[in-house]
């Protein structure tokens, strides 16, 4: 996760957040967007391979409807609950929605259900403005940027 908020930080993230945000004005300042785009692909591939072999390495057999339509939702869920581009959130998101399932033990049925509400309340949310703000003043990023400007959890830090 570190190495993941140092990149976003470097040359290279700065690049591909500026193409992710508008791709003609990073264009026009100079930004090589094929390469950005291309080394993209290639990080995003290496990272899902990673998760593939981790995920494989964790079942006794692979098959092909291990990966069904339940999954494929699991995982839209984790990355829109958790946030487009934050990976603290994604990892807290996909910690929530494995304990999830033993939370609803006794409701099995209406799982995906749950799921489903939680996805469109997290859209919905995700509209708002106050929901916006509550969001980046607790993730991650924005306490580590709290602690380097003096201030820890919103709060001034004392000066004595």
């Amino acid at each position: 996760m570190l190495v993941i908020m140092n990149f976003k930080r470097s040359k290279h993230g700065r690049a591909i957040m500026a193409i992710r945000d508008n791709r003609i004005a990073a264009e026009a300042t100079g930004v090589n967007v094929v390469y950005y785009k291309l080394m993209v692909f290639m990080l995003a591939a290496f990272f899902a391979g990673a998760a593939g072999v981790l995920y494989g390495y964790s079942l006794p057999v692979v098959q092909a409807d291990t990966f069904g339509y339940n999954m494929s939702i699991e995982i839209l869920v984790i990355v829109v609950l958790g946030g487009m581009g934050n990976i603290g959130g994604s990892i807290l998101a996909a910690i929530v929605l494995r304990a999830l399932p033993e939370a609803l033990r006794d409701f099995s049925d209406y799982r995906m259900l749950a799921y489903s509400v939680l996805l469109i309340a997290i859209m919905l949310l995700n509209e708002n403005k106050r929901f916006k703000a509550w969001k980046s003043r607790f993730s991650l990023s924005g306490w580590f940027r709290g602690l380097r400007r003096g201030k820890a959890g919103g709060k001034e830090a004392d000066a004595s």
